[in-house]
Order: C-alpha cells, then structure tokens, then sequence
C-alpha cells in the first residue's frame, strides 16, 4: 500500500548518525518519495523532497529499528513517459511584446517511470512551452493568469483531450482550445506546432495507480 510513512533523513553537517524524522511516500519494495514538507531553516538533508530514495531499517539508540533513507534510486531514463495534464495547469498571460508563437503553461506534469523494478506515477509542476510556426488565429488570450478547467489539442483529425504526451510535435494545422476557470475559451489555431518542458519540476503527489496509462 502507498501510504506516508516517517523516515530518518541523514543530515548533512550533522555529526555522526545525525537524522530527523521526516515525511516520506511508501512506493512499495522499500523505496519512497521524500514528501513535500518545509526544511528547518540552517538544516541540510542528504535527500530532497521529491527525490526517490531506498529505504532500511535500521537499529537505534533506545534498541528500537526504525526505516532510515540509506540512497537515492538513479533515475531509468528509457522508461520515463510525460503527459501534460491541461486541467490543474494554468495558462500564462502572453508576452506582450511577442508574436504570439508561444503559449506558456505552468503544467501539471503526469511522470510515469520505473525504478529498481517499481513502476510509479507522480504528479509535478513543470514550466511547459506551445511553440509554433505560425499563428493563424488567437482567441481570448488572457490579460493575466489563469487556471485551466479542461483542454484539448485538435491535429490532423486526431483530438487529445486533456492529456497530451511530452514531448509533442505536430507539423500541420493544430488548434488548441483552453477551457480557463474565468469562464473564457482560449483558443490558438497554428501551424506546424510543439510542446516541450522546461527545468525540473516540483514534486506535488504520488499518481493512483489506476492513472498509469499502460493499463488502459
């Protein structure tokens, strides 16, 4: 069951066998994601949150075991897969002073991968970035930013709703339709366009497994 369970986190500067007890979520086969929590200012942890770590248990002073981060799990590139998630993004108001080639989300980022043998899910918070060749017509773009309630991607007969693959290409015409939480629909038509990430993202939750789009 993935559920939080507390871990010793080994301090950095800490002195020998320095460790606090910290927040992590269970993935199962003893590896855990550290979880989103404030770090005590002046302090140093060996593992970040967000950072996929395995765990042991380990005796302590009193004679008790308990499960302490021993080392980060390398990352899998070749099993890593992204879709950007349209609902739970916000789409950011244009550059003013651009053509309007480029549409900039901060995306709710579904990563799907697999670690010394466990396949998880997580969700994080990703700069990604619509880039086209050309604009034909630009709807209700945005005077500031605002989150979007559901989305769809329009491309050579094909629609993705809600869900689109990272990285994306389409050279044809494409329409992007934003429905935003003000009650306005952006749309961009264009055309040859790509969607693409940027930077590391902010781990926000473990994805349920009925998610991993493998399964479908």
């Amino acid at each position: 069951m993935r559920g939080v369970t507390v871990v010793q986190m080994p301090l950095l500067d800490g002195g020998a066998g320095g460790t606090r007890p910290v927040s992590c979520l269970s993935l199962g086969d003893g590896l855990f994601v550290v979880d989103r929590q404030p770090l005590p200012e002046g302090e140093r942890w060996m593992f970040l949150p967000g950072q996929v770590v395995r765990c042991e248990l380990r005796e302590v002073s009193d004679g008790t075991m308990q499960l302490e981060a021993i080392a980060a799990v390398p990352e899998e590139r070749a099993t890593v897969r992204e879709w950007l998630e349209l609902h739970d993004s916000v789409l950011r108001a244009p550059d003013r002073s651009g053509d309007g080639a480029e549409v900039q989300v901060e995306g709710y980022v579904h990563r799907w991968e697999t670690r010394a043998g466990v396949r998880f899910g997580l969700g994080l918070i990703r700069p990604v970035v619509f880039r086209s060749s050309r604009v034909d017509r630009v709807v209700a773009s945005p005077t500031e930013d605002v989150e979007i309630a559901d989305g769809s991607l329009t491309y050579s007969g094909r629609v993705l709703q809600n869900l689109i693959p990272l990285p994306f290409d389409a050279p044809g015409d494409a329409l992007l339709s934003l429905l935003l939480c003000d009650g306005t629909t952006f749309e961009a038509a264009v055309t040859g366009c790509s969607l693409s990430a940027s930077a590391d993202g902010r781990f926000v939750e473990i994805l349920p497994e009925d998610l991993d789009p493998t399964l479908a």
